[in-house]
């Protein structure tokens, strides 16, 4: 098992300020990073690569966005968009993932009913586009050795978990980086889909919350707003980290994503979910 941070908090400053950043990060404890693909190309590669060893960091995955839609209405920009990344990292041998989100169409409109797009309500339409998705994901596989897991929100829990359910039945060679903090803001099981799935669900985004106050709010914003530090909300991290231990290999990334840009926070989440590590290990 390895715990490591997203870098989203440091947003820029993962290209801007690499040294300070790495260092930064190196303080929390953690064993790797996740961050945006549009901050790490091929001239910046070598400069990077052994400031990340320097730190002793792994990188776990690069951060890519892709329109859902465009896997239906232009399925060869998602190809395109997912082959460049997956040429870097090819290159530079950073990783072997890349950790894909599924954008909206209109992000303005992510809490209307319809999602901004009243295709994405349609059963057949969405299954549309996980068959597509999993032929580029093959496709990225088998030409770059290059694995595409997918990130979640929360829109892919609307309409019974249409898109989720859609993307696990319709997509069999698509792993995903499940965000928690996002699932349980829909009230998704997601406990049940690792253990159903566990070779498919090894890559989790940690974040923690109080289940009763996300389930009443409406809201991306108001949501994002109610994410706790790790360890101060209610998600059993105990239960959640016993479970991933018995995987063969598992990846648990801590994502701050708005609040105090601050190191210290990563750090006692790092060294909560360390000590949960140890206690498990000892047994």
């Amino acid at each position: 098992m390895k715990i490591g941070c997203h870098a989203v908090l440091f947003k820029e400053s993962i290209a801007l300020k690499t040294d300070k950043t790495l260092q930064d990060l190196n303080y929390t404890g953690a064993e790797g990073i996740e961050f945006g693909s549009r901050f790490f190309n091929p001239q910046n590669a070598s400069s990077m690569i052994p400031k990340l060893k320097q730190n002793r960091l792994e990188v776990f995955g690069l951060h890519k966005g892709c329109s859902l839609v465009d896997f239906v209405d232009d399925v060869e920009k998602c190809k395109t968009e997912l082959s460049e990344v997956a040429n870097i990292l090819q290159q530079t041998k950073l990783t072997n993932r890349i950790i894909m989100t599924g954008q909206l169409p209109n992000m303005d409109l992510k809490d209307e009913d319809d999602l901004g797009e009243p295709r994405l309500l349609k059963s057949d339409f969405v299954v549309r586009i996980a068959k597509n998705i999993e032929d580029v994901i093959k496709f990225i596989f088998e030409k770059y050795g290059i694995e595409v897991l997918y990130h979640n929100h929360f829109w892919e829990f609307k309409n019974n978990n249409l898109i989720y359910t859609s993307l696990i039945n319709y997509a069999p060679s698509l792993n995903f980086a499940l965000d928690i903090g996002w699932a349980i803001s829909e009230n998704y099981d997601y406990l049940s889909t690792i253990k159903k799935y566990p070779n498919r669900f090894y890559y989790l985004h940690l974040r923690d919350t109080n289940f009763d106050e996300m389930n009443k709010a409406k809201f991306f914003e108001e949501k994002q707003d109610l994410y706790k530090e790790i360890g101060e909300g209610e998600v059993d991290f105990i239960g959640l980290l016993a479970l991933m231990n018995t995987f063969e290999k598992s990846i648990l990334v801590v994502e701050y994503e708005s609040g105090p840009i601050d190191k210290e926070r990563y750090k006692k989440a790092i060294s909560y979910l360390n000590m949960i590590k140890r206690n498990l290990l000892n047994k």
